[in-house]
């Protein structure tokens, strides 16, 4: 399986290929995605060593929050991007990451819904 860098660019491609599936494989990225989100990502993220140390160390609530956000933008085919700022070289003493999104469902009577929308995952990295 090919792994994307966790960069503007990569996250792009991932969102590119994911969309592009067929709507049985599709469903099944997304059901495993909503199973175990990090364990997906390890499987399709080249993460480097300091961005795997960071991802673990970050709070519980903020991993469920990630999670969350990243699948129902997935599911809807809602835009996911990485913003990243600061010097991504080196690894940084330390980075600020915080998700924006204008994800937003709107509900209907008898059950239909829409979701609309976009989420930002912006990286600040500080040196």
């Amino acid at each position: 399986m090919k792994k994307y860098p966790f960069t503007p660019e990569g996250i792009t491609a991932l969102q590119t290929w994911l969309n592009a599936l067929p709507p049985a494989h599709f469903d099944a990225e997304i059901a495993a995605m909503q199973a175990d989100f990090e364990q997906w990502s390890v499987n399709h993220l080249d993460l480097e060593p300091h961005q795997t140390q960071f991802y673990l160390s970050l709070s519980e609530t903020a991993k469920k929050n990630l999670a969350y956000l990243v699948t129902l933008a997935a599911s809807y085919k809602r835009t996911v991007s990485l913003v990243q700022e600061g010097d991504t070289e080196e690894p940084p003493e330390d980075k600020l990451f915080k998700p924006k999104s204008t994800l937003a469902v709107t509900s209907h009577n008898g059950g239909d819904y829409e979701v609309d929308g976009e989420l930002i995952i912006d990286v600040t990295y500080i040196s």
